[in-house]
């Protein structure tokens, strides 16, 4: 069977403590709310799938899913609009969650009772279907922030649904050091 991969954009509110934004709303608190629109990927074949950022819609990603088994849930950080749903998919199959421990504060700001079961780090493998995926470890966005890469040129990243980046092509990528050289930014 063919991998494929498979995106959902749903969109939500996102609540940040920063007045530095447009198109928001502000709060007494300090804080602003962006309305946002967030990729999930679905990594998989027919029969199994993992699930990368489940941002703000459960029913929409198990939509997508189907019947295929989740095997994991992984968070490429820990910021609201790439977890929220996280539990809810991965509770259907009982799939584990995956988040890069530097970024567990985050998390538990909005699930405070639930921690994800895999410590993420640099190097860490998943496999699914016929594919491997390794976890780059690539804060700057968060402390904790990953990329997931796949095959040579195609890293699959938490950026936005806005069209800027929804993968990142790769001219070249180092395993020893994790780090890509040449990196372009691909729509699409």
């Amino acid at each position: 069977m063919a991998t494929r991969i498979d995106r959902v954009v749903s969109s939500g509110v996102l609540v940040i403590d920063s007045t530095d934004s447009t198109d928001s709303t502000d709060h007494d608190n300090g804080a602003i709310s962006r309305q946002v629109e967030n990729n999930t990927w679905i990594v998989g074949d027919d029969e199994e799938v993992i699930v990368i950022d489940p941002a703000h819609d459960a029913a929409a990603v198990l939509d997508a899913v189907g019947d295929r088994e989740v095997l994991a849930v992984i968070c490429t950080h820990g910021h609201a609009d790439h977890v929220t749903a996280a539990l809810d998919v991965a509770q259907r199959d009982e799939a584990p969650i995956a988040l890069h421990p530097d970024d567990q504060m985050t998390w538990r700001e909005v699930h405070p009772e639930d921690d994800p079961e895999i410590d993420m780090a640099d190097g860490g493998v998943f496999e699914v279907a016929d594919v491997r995926l390794e976890v780059l470890h690539t804060p700057g966005h968060s402390r904790g922030a990953v990329c997931i890469y796949w095959r040579p040129g195609l890293c699959l990243s938490s950026r936005k649904a806005d069209g800027r980046y929804h993968r990142r092509r790769l001219r070249h990528h180092n395993p020893a050091t994790g780090r890509a050289r040449g990196a372009r930014t691909a729509r699409g």
